[in-house]
């Protein structure tokens, strides 16, 4: 019996360490498992922030390249600054060329912008040609004698078109909806400068509009030229013995030159 119990002792004890031991290793894997769980967690965290500082980071850069962008879309609409020349030969001009987009027309309406605005036309012809301008629409602030807000300066008598302004010959200002019609240069350049102190969401509106072309000079070389003048000729019978007397731009209207014939 006492061996029995001895056996029964044994086992019974033998039990329990397998149990205690299954416990040791349960209490172990637990363990490991809450480790591993907090390594996942923090991976997820820590990718979680990252992702969010780069979507910050691209969506103030994405502001700072659309307003940039926004900005020159405005300055682009503002500017008004173009040259014609003969490689194309006609064709039409308008102020302002391309009307801005909705967008960028409420950007600058919105915006006070320079209270003074000036636009300049360039139409140059080639040698043996001359600039006529034909205007369809004019509508500017004003009225004829009262030019003060908006106006169009014309220079229709330059040699170059780097010619200076100040010291060139005045063709002319309008303003209001009296346009000056048809215009022929006495050479080969035309500039049109357009002033305007209206306020910047009325600058957006059609203001004027035209056609353009490069037309030939020959029907004004009506004889031998006399210089130093710009348009004195000598019509001499020995040379030609019928022909046409045109004013210097026909049939625009003429500069204010003496015209000796």
């Amino acid at each position: 019996m006492a061996q029995m119990r001895t056996l029964e002792n044994v086992l019974e004890a033998r039990i329990n360490l397998l149990i205690n031991e299954e416990k040791a290793n349960a209490k172990n894997d637990c363990a490991f498992c809450r480790s591993l769980d907090c390594d996942i967690l923090f991976a997820l965290l820590f990718t979680c922030i990252i992702a969010c500082l780069l979507i910050i980071i691209l969506f103030f850069w994405l502001k700072g390249v659309l307003s940039y962008e926004d900005e020159k879309l405005c300055e682009k609409a503002l500017e008004c600054d173009h040259i014609f020349d003969s490689s194309i030969p006609e064709g039409e001009f308008q102020l302002p060329m391309l009307p801005p987009s909705a967008t960028v027309s409420e950007q600058i309406s919105q915006t006070e912008g320079a209270k003074n605005l000036q636009c300049i036309y360039t139409f140059v012809a080639s040698p043996k040609q001359r600039v006529k301008l034909n205007f369809d629409q004019f509508h500017l602030a004003g009225t004829a004698g009262n030019c003060e807000t908006e106006y169009v300066d014309i220079y229709s008598e330059l040699e170059e078109p780097d010619d200076d302004l100040l010291s060139a010959a005045f063709g002319g200002r309008y303003c209001g909806s009296v346009s000056p019609y048809v215009r022929i240069s006495l050479n080969r350049v035309i500039v049109l400068v357009f002033h305007s102190r209206a306020a910047s969401n009325q600058r957006n509106r059609l203001k004027f509009s035209g056609r353009y072309a490069f037309i030939s000079d020959a029907p004004y070389l009506v004889g031998q030229k006399i210089p130093p003048g710009k348009c004195d000729f000598v019509i001499d019978s020995k040379l030609k013995k019928r022909g046409s007397i045109l004013s210097p731009t026909y049939p625009g209207t003429y500069p204010k030159v003496n015209i000796k014939i």
